[in-house]
């Protein structure tokens, strides 16, 4: 029978969200908006490096010979996905997510060194994951829209919250049936110096298909 982690539940946990959680999230995420698999793939592959970079923080050192090691690892990541690197579909917001995801299987990595570094792998497993589930499954209850103009610029409000100047993206929480949870109202400021009122919308809970683009 496998012991449960009595005592560091917490711990794992955080861990498991670090390195569940917030870097295949952050990957995932980067992926959906075009970022390349293989360039991805290449950004978190510099882990190990920036792990070892950072293991002073925890009390512990990095040979040369290891560093070498760690180098010959990278290359022959770049090597791999060499083929398959492509800048289409590359943009700040999926290298944010990249390097959030890089970050974050980074600390997740040294927390579990510092605070859990001997656990079960079966208990312990199943409450990183645990943990995990539930972020995650509160991000996908987001819909998200994009929302443009013509011209562009316009301003986009949704239920007073000022979301971005078009052309952005918008999220709006849905239910496990793909329903919006709650009434929104979305306001289209026109650009500075377009005469012309704000186009108005208010959509009520049961929006059986949210659409994916919306266009004023």
């Amino acid at each position: 029978r496998a012991p449960w982690p009595h005592g560091s539940i917490l711990h794992l946990a955080v861990a498991g969200l670090l390195l569940q959680a917030g870097y295949l999230g952050g990957v995932w995420c980067a992926i959906k908006i075009g970022m390349p698999a293989g360039l991805s793939a290449l950004i978190v592959g510099m882990q190990p490096i920036l792990t070892a970079a950072a293991a002073p923080l925890i009390g512990e050192t990095v040979r040369r010979r290891q560093w070498y090691g760690l180098m010959l690892g990278l290359a022959g990541v770049a090597l791999v996905v060499y083929s398959k690197i492509d800048l289409a579909g590359l943009s700040p917001l999926s290298i944010g997510y990249c390097l959030f995801a890089l970050a974050s299987i980074t600390a997740g990595t040294m927390y579990q060194r510092r605070f859990c570094p001997r656990f079960d792998l079966r208990t312990g497993t199943v409450v990183q994951f645990a943990a995990s589930v539930v972020v995650l499954l509160l991000a996908a209850c987001a819909h998200e829209v994009d929302f443009e103009s013509d011209p562009p610029g316009a301003r986009i409000v949704v239920n007073n919250n000022y979301i971005g100047v078009t052309p952005c993206k918008g999220e709006f929480r849905v239910n496990t049936s793909s329903t919006l949870n709650e009434s929104y109202e979305i306001l289209a400021y026109p650009p500075p110096g377009v005469i012309d009122v704000p186009a108005q919308y208010r959509y009520l809970a049961r929006w059986d298909e949210p659409p994916r683009k919306m266009f004023f």
